[in-house]
């Protein structure tokens, strides 16, 4: 399961995205590292290491993260997972007899992680479905112009140049 972490600073944060998108903004079309997006508004490793100890006082381990540390990934027993998020996770199967679990309730975030967790995932281990004609390395410039039709934009000389984008995750 992945725990998500609260943002440091969502004002700041929100300042920042919407200047780096106006024009003749000082941070106007600036871009963060991930590491450079932890530093300034992930949690504090002080915090990360006290997220960490308190979770493993609850039979959970922090076993990675993330540089921008939006979120950890924990792993544990059912037990102890269902007792930290007061949730049951029940045994479910489809009709192909594909096994899996997920919680009946919504999981709760409990007091003793201090606030700096806002949600957990990867509790329902369902198997979602892919799309089976996507190749395994993925679509390279030329079948996506295609499969999406955007080569009347290309002839028509827009291409995307100039654009800026901004992906938070």
């Amino acid at each position: 399961a992945s725990l998500v972490l609260r943002i440091r600073h969502p004002a700041e944060l929100a300042r920042f995205l919407s200047d780096s998108a106006r024009p003749g903004a000082p941070t106007y079309a600036m871009t963060l590292t991930p590491a450079q997006f932890g530093a300034r508004f992930g949690l504090p490793h002080s915090a990360l290491r006290a997220l960490a100890t308190a979770l493993r006082a609850h039979g959970l381990t922090v076993n990675g993260g993330y540089p921008q540390r939006t979120a950890v990934r924990l792993a544990g027993s059912v037990a102890a997972f269902e007792h930290a998020f007061a949730i049951e996770l029940q045994d479910r199967a489809d009709s192909a007899g594909r096994r899996w679990f997920a919680p009946i309730t919504q999981p709760q975030m409990p007091a003793w992680l201090g606030g700096d967790a806002t949600g957990i995932t990867g509790l329902d281990t369902r198997t979602l479905l892919t799309a089976a004609d996507v190749p395994a390395g993925g679509l390279g410039p030329s079948v996506l112009a295609k499969a999406y039709d955007f080569q009347p934009l290309r002839a028509a000389g827009i291409d995307g140049q100039g654009q800026t984008i901004a992906v938070v995750s």
